[in-house]
């Protein structure tokens, strides 16, 4: 496409000093890296860096702290071991940072190893079969060189023999490049053995790289490629064409595994090998690389100003994390939808699934959108027994804000704009500049650009803590939300319920602010043993027990905490709804039908849709 593609930004010199004298602003600096994995079942690599033109008596080399996209402070350092320099004196200045001597050699090599054993899309994983590298826990970098380069930096890779290697960085098939820092720890390095699946897809190359064997089921390796070009395709368009010229999907398959991490041109992406056995394992899967590759325009290129240029020595706080995950949350599997490669039905299922995950986290009425994303370092990463009760999901809730978001839009400007214009605007003032944007002015661009005021939703749902109005955009597209309990209570009306979160042996792992466990006394980490004087071993045996209970009885749970029995008198309540259906109306209009169609891309069935979920978790 004309005028979308990325061009590389261009190493420029520095134009300031550093407070310490002894320590090089890299003046046209010269940097390459030398990687090897010499013994793959030792989970190590050797890394050398070998940096020349310094014109100081030393220069610094640091370990990210962090990695863009995940908002957790990592440490990646203590990973790092056996660091030399050729005889030359290293000092090791803080937790991350070595200082190493120069002298009049202009030059120097530093060599280290790295220890590399844990298998997610944030850390680095070697082991007989593949290497995963990711930038920021693999490179030490020069923070001095940060924009300041001569030439760009050099990357040369020695696999084990038979292995390929393949990453999003410019080159091949052993040497690759760099325009600078950012871009080396943007694009993740991997080897095996494994051949690329090149395919076209948004007038552009593809490639996907698998490590791991998928088990064949109601998908092949042929169909995910084909729904995935149809999903890419749709998202490229959203935007007029894609900003890269190849992009590479890493996709690692290990059970159990899940999770992805969005670069400029390529992603990282782990899944189980079962995904592709059934229909929901599938779409799963397809959402997830469908999320990560939206990310190529929402979070990489679209960003909040704190979030680049990169300090990877301590957090960027912004308060617009809901607008590149709850966003992009909700685009994911819409595109899905709208590209048709998921059914209406099961679109509208999943989206049901989520409204209920909502509903079962009272912490949404204690944080909004923007406190969950500026405190995403200290709450989103740090799960623990008082996380339901004091945050809420940017992603969750963000992405179910963002479809409502988008209804009202619709709702505001009779179906004549939508949020794809919002996001399509901060495309083309900062994605494409490149340039980010300032927290504060979201709403005044999204305003701007689709010429309707917004104050109501963002002060509701994004500033303050209201839940988005998910009933009324439905109605507007001829669907109902409904509520209800599963299994339905034998004597109607509301089950009794104690308000806990319960593991498989009956140890309680929180308790809900407000409801009858908490106003008892139970505590996180309480086992529980036995209600009424009889015992219970599991869960199950709790749900049993409780279900010929109603709201207003007392029961007595004996529990362990601590390694001594306590006894606390319970009053049950009335547990809130745990199904949720949403369904079309009797007789849908013109205008609704309309509207489902526009929505969704597809037309609303002729004998009308039904979708529910059944969230657990609480007892």
């Amino acid at each position: 496409m004309t005028g979308a593609r990325s061009t590389r930004r261009r190493s420029r010199p520095v134009t300031n000093f550093s407070f310490n004298p002894t320590v090089c602003i890299v003046h046209a600096m010269r940097i390459r890296y030398d990687i090897a994995v010499p013994r793959p079942s030792s989970h190590v690599a050797d890394v050398a860096v070998t940096v020349s033109e310094v014109r100081a008596a030393s220069v610094d080399l640091a370990m990210a702290a962090w990695s863009p996209g995940s908002y957790l402070i990592r440490d990646y350092a203590r990973h790092v071991m056996d660091v030399t320099a050729g005889g030359a004196r290293i000092d090791k200045v803080d937790k991350q940072t070595w200082r190493v001597e120069v002298g009049d050699a202009g030059e120097v090599t530093v060599r280290y190893r790295v220890y590399a054993h844990e298998l997610t899309v944030r850390t680095n994983h070697i082991d007989a079969t593949h290497a995963f590298l990711h930038g920021p826990a693999t490179f030490l970098y020069c923070p001095d060189a940060m924009g300041a380069v001569d030439g760009p930096i050099e990357v040369h890779v020695s696999p084990p023999a038979g292995w390929r290697v393949h990453t999003g960085l410019a080159g091949g098939p052993v040497r690759f490049a760099a325009a600078d820092v950012d871009e080396l720890l943007d694009c993740p390095i991997h080897m095996s053995a494994a051949d690329p699946i090149a395919f076209e897809a948004a007038g552009a190359p593809a490639e996907l790289v698998l490590w791991g064997e998928p088990r064949r089921g109601v998908a092949t390796i042929d169909d995910l490629v084909a729904d995935l070009s149809r999903v890419m395709a749709a998202h490229a368009e959203r935007f007029g064409g894609v900003p890269y010229d190849r992009y590479l999907f890493l996709l690692m398959l290990s059970p159990g595994g899940y999770g992805g991490l969005e670069h400029r041109n390529s992603s990282a992406n782990l899944n189980t090998p079962f995904a592709l056995e059934t229909r929901d394992g599938y779409e799963a899967l397809l959402e997830l690389l469908s999320h990560e590759y939206f990310h190529v325009w929402n979070g990489k290129r679209i960003r909040p100003a704190a979030l680049g240029p990169f300090d990877y020595s301590r957090e960027a706080y912004t308060r617009a994390l809901w607008v590149q995950e709850g966003i992009t949350s909700y685009y994911d599997r819409h595109t899905l939808c709208a590209a048709g490669v998921q059914a209406p039905e099961r679109y509208l299922k999943k989206l049901a699934e989520e409204w209920g995950k909502l509903q079962r986290v009272p912490g949404r009425r204690r944080q909004s959108l923007e406190q969950a994303s500026f405190d995403a370092w200290i709450k989103l990463y740090k799960p623990d027994e008082s996380t339901v009760n004091t945050t809420v999901s940017y992603y969750l809730k963000g992405g179910l804000v963002a479809l409502c978001l988008d209804a009202a839009i619709r709702d505001a400007t009779g179906g004549a704009r939508t949020l794809a214009d919002a996001v399509r605007r901060l495309w083309e003032r900062y994605g494409r500049a490149p340039r980010g944007y300032a927290d504060a002015d979201v709403q005044a661009e999204f305003e701007a650009a689709v010429g309707a005021p917004l104050a109501e939703p963002f002060d509701r749902w994004i500033r303050g803590t209201e839940d988005p109005d998910l009933a009324a955009a439905l109605a507007a597209a001829g669907l109902e939300l409904r509520a209800s309990f599963d299994p339905e209570p034998a004597a109607g009306g509301p089950p009794a319920w104690l308000g806990v979160a319960l593991k498989s042996d009956a140890a309680v792992t929180a308790v809900l602010d407000g409801g009858p466990a908490a106003a008892a006394g139970v505590a996180a980490g309480d086992e529980l043993v036995a209600i009424d004087g009889y015992r219970v071993r599991s869960d199950a045996d709790v749900r049993a027990r409780l279900a010929p209970a109603r709201p207003g009885d007392r029961v007595r749970l004996a529990a362990f905490r601590r390694d001594q029995l306590v006894d606390l008198a319970v009053e049950l309540g009335a547990a809130p709804p745990n199904r949720f259906e949403i369904a079309s109306v009797a007789t849908p209009t013109e205008a609704q039908r309309e509207r489902f169609r526009a929505w969704l891309g597809q037309p609303l069935p002729a004998d009308g849709v039904r979708a529910a979920a059944t969230i657990a978790g609480w007892c």
